[in-house]
């Protein structure tokens, strides 16, 4: 039987801990060649509204050991906006009843089989979280405190929870455009983590005197300047642009002044022509050899941060489709335990002919 599985089943059996666990696995899977991706693509259509465009997203990934093979697909209505003087990229609920489609199907590798169709919305939104909170695991001090979060929404109340599991910050400072959201945010995080969450004024506030500097948000533009960055801080930004809708969080200086660079895929940043790290490698501010990939650092294979003063940093710069593998095969796995979700039959699903 093929398993559907809804945003609200994966919400009563997914936990944090959980998600940690299989994506920290599948990114050493990875790095020892017994896992595989294939880049996210963008497939861009005009629509009736000149300032709408349709998106077709997708990206997939196997992970051996789990027998599985993941395909995640969006069908969205994207749009620029300006937000208190920033730009952003929103997605709109332009589907029945003001909703979204994004799916994972969850193919066995031994039975060719249609295991799962799984709403993507939540483990999306907690697979960014904790692919952040393995790069800060990584890359910051172990002494970090004091943590800067840029953006109150829907990534970073995924991402302040994963964070706080990998140091034991003190104090956290939050800043997003809209007064009410940021403060709003500070009072119901500060309840769900144990640890004071300042809103503050502007963005500066949240950088200087950080130890780590996490971006969550929606920009298309950068979100701070690199300036207000002390020595020894962590920084992670978890925009990734394409050809055709350049996108970044950082600017020019804060790449310049990062002594170590870690992506999700050195090889997304020529596909996608993710130019805020193409353009400095091209005119050799910057080198290759400067920038590893997460699985690499998770698995020793490439270093970490190796001085108190480094500034590193995170570029969450794509969505792997391993990290959907191997979330949606824990999903699966528990939702038969717990008796969630709904059955339909593989059947439907299988033909007798082949193309």
């Amino acid at each position: 039987m093929t398993l559907v599985v809804s945003n609200e089943d994966v919400e009563q059996v997914l936990t944090l801990e959980d998600c940690l666990e299989v994506v920290e696995t599948a990114y050493r899977e990875l790095a020892e060649g017994r896992a595989v991706n294939r880049a996210r693509s963008h497939t861009y259509l005009p629509t009736r509204r000149p300032d709408v465009a349709y998106c077709l997203k997708s990206m997939e990934g196997g992970v051996r050991s789990l027998g599985v093979m993941a395909l995640r697909l969006s069908s969205d209505h994207v749009a620029e906006r300006v937000v208190a003087g920033l730009r952003r990229r929103d997605k709109l609920p332009s589907a029945s009843g003001d909703r979204y489609l994004g799916l994972i199907l969850l193919f066995s590798t031994e039975t060719l089989e249609l295991l799962a169709v799984l709403h993507d919305g939540v483990i999306q939104k907690l697979r960014v979280g904790v692919t952040t909170a393995l790069a800060l695991r990584h890359l910051a001090r172990t002494d970090a405190r004091i943590l800067g979060l840029l953006g109150s929404g829907w990534q970073a109340s995924a991402h302040l929870p994963a964070l706080c599991r990998m140091r034991d910050f003190r104090e956290v400072r939050v800043y997003s455009p809209t007064v009410e959201h940021r403060r709003r945010f500070a009072d119901e995080m500060a309840r769900a983590v144990g640890v004071p969450v300042r809103a503050v004024d502007g963005p500066r506030e949240v950088v200087e005197g950080a130890d780590c500097v996490v971006a969550t948000t929606n920009a298309s533009a950068p979100v701070f300047e690199g300036a207000w960055i002390a020595p020894g801080t962590f920084v992670a930004s978890i925009v990734g642009g394409d050809h055709v809708r350049p996108r970044r969080e950082l600017d020019d200086t804060t790449i310049r002044r990062a002594d170590r660079i870690v992506v999700n895929s050195r090889e997304h940043l020529r596909a996608a022509h993710q130019r805020d790290l193409l353009d400095p490698l091209e005119t050799g501010a910057l080198r290759w050899e400067m920038i590893a990939e997460l699985a690499d650092v998770i698995a020793g294979r490439e270093r970490g941060r190796t001085r108190p003063d480094e500034i590193t940093l995170f570029r969450n710069n794509v969505g792997l489709g391993i990290q959907f593998a191997a979330v949606g095969a824990r999903v699966l796995e528990l939702c038969h335990a717990k008796g969630r979700g709904r059955e339909i039959p593989s059947e439907w699903f299988l033909q007798t002919v082949h193309p």
